[in-house]
């Protein structure tokens, strides 16, 4: 049987709901198709963890705008009903399985159309959902109000073959709003274990190894319930002396801002050991959340020049940093009163380790490495720059924005480069992450 997916998404990146259901068609001998989103780069087509990629819808960024809005207040999209039309019968579909709620209704007027069998797979409670994603009360009074969509959903899944929900709560709310219990299935929301495939973290595991730990990982939104849990844990703490909750995850930083001040309140941990892990860093690590990648390098800096004040007696501080450093660190010299040496760059665009130590003096209180650089993408080395802080007991930055949340997934690949630019050695100092850089 030829299976027709329907996500009003890309891929790359990966949808762990997608691919453990079309893995477990495929499994079963059928075909999948999946006619979905695309972006400049990707082509047309193309095979995706088995299934038949067809990127069949291509927006603008104003037709986007224009889609959002008409398609809110009308439920009806005529790029989507024709895609999924042109999809079905060059594909020769025998079933048309559309992910979430909203293209729903286009496809049960494509199935109809065609005579074939529809399937909602609902990844969520969609109406409910809208509120809690969206801030804006106009918005949730007009766009995505909440009985508008819940009106939509009813009418719309009475017109399905079936409907698959991820838990089975979200069967018995179906079921309350008069959706027949014999037609919905339900299949969990979890991604397969592949031990085989995954490595392992020793480290990690030793650290908690006395630990009774509740773990998340993943997106940091509202409707998870995240403050929930973080609300329970000094009752839990009572009865469970050594529970941990381990939260990893980003992508949402008010919502993460807002976290971090419930934890504190309540003194049940803080959201430093999330990025700690990745970073190696060593027992006794600290750290602290900045409102942007600027912030974070100006409190570097004057971490230093404070440390060298106090431990060297340094009045007219210096600062040694290649060319290739962000901006920030030479607006942070100028803000803080410190004088910056620039070190040239090889022909790799990465710093120069002989350069720089011709560059360190007395008055040096901070040694600057990228990893990766602002305007290159090279990674400077990091383990020969600041062994020559280290040497002079000066302090040491890391800049890693961006590479800090790719650069430790590349060593967990295996990937064949020489990576030395974290915590875990111990002549870094500093090490600056930035999510902003994520989005």
């Amino acid at each position: 049987m030829r299976i027709g997916m329907v996500l009003q998404a890309t891929i790359p990146p990966h949808d762990i709901r997608v691919e453990k259901e079309a893995g477990t068609l495929l499994s079963q001998g059928h075909e999948v198709h999946l006619l979905l989103e695309g972006t400049t780069g990707q082509p047309d087509e193309e095979m995706w963890e088995g299934m038949h990629l067809l990127r069949g819808v291509r927006m603008s960024a104003a037709r986007e705008k224009f889609h959002r809005y008409t398609f809110n207040f009308t439920f009806r999209d005529s790029l989507w009903r024709r895609a999924m039309t042109d999809f079905v019968r060059s594909r020769k579909i025998d079933v048309l399985h559309v992910h979430d709620l909203p293209l729903v209704g286009e496809a049960v007027r494509v199935g109809r159309a065609e005579g074939i069998p529809v399937i909602a797979d609902l990844h969520e409670n969609f109406p409910g959902g809208l509120q809690v994603w969206y801030t804006s009360g106009l918005k949730k009074k007009t766009l995505y109000n909440f009985g508008r969509w819940s009106r939509y959903e009813k009418e719309i899944l009475e017109e399905v073959d079936a409907v698959i929900a991820v838990v089975e709560e979200s069967k018995k709310r179906l079921e309350g709003i008069g959706i027949p219990g014999e037609k919905i299935s339900v299949v969990s929301n979890t991604a397969h274990r592949k031990g085989e495939e995954s490595p392992v973290d020793l480290d990690i595991l030793e650290k908690y190894r006395d630990r009774f730990v509740i773990s998340y990982v993943g997106k940091f939104s509202t409707h998870r319930g995240l403050d929930v849990i973080i609300s329970a844990m000094p009752e839990l703490r009572e009865s469970v002396p050594d529970i941990l909750l381990l939260l990893v995850g980003d992508r949402n930083k008010p919502y993460m801002d807002y976290l971090v001040r419930l934890v504190d309140r309540l003194g049940c941990g803080d959201v430093v050991e999330m990025t700690g892990h990745m970073l190696h860093a060593p027992d006794g690590f600290g750290g602290a959340m900045s409102s942007g990648g600027t912030e974070s390098i100006l409190l570097g800096v004057m971490t230093a020049r404070e440390r060298a004040k106090a431990e060297r007696g340094i009045s007219q501080p210096e600062m040694v940093a290649p060319y290739s450093a962000h901006p920030a660190f030479a607006k942070a010299a100028k803000v803080l009163g410190i004088e910056l040496h620039q070190v040239p760059l090889d022909d790799s665009c990465r710093a120069r380790v002989d350069e720089a130590e011709k560059l360190i003096n007395a008055n040096t209180v901070l040694v600057v490495g990228s990893a990766p650089n602002y305007p290159f993408g090279t990674v400077d080395p990091i383990a020969e720059l600041s062994q020559l802080a280290h040497e002079r007991g000066i302090s040491f930055h890391t800049d890693s924005c961006l590479g800090g949340f790719l650069l430790p997934f590349y060593e967990k690949l295996g990937e064949p480069v020489k990576i030395e630019w974290t915590a875990e050695h111990e002549t870094v100092v500093v090490a600056v992450t930035d999510l902003e850089e994520l989005f």
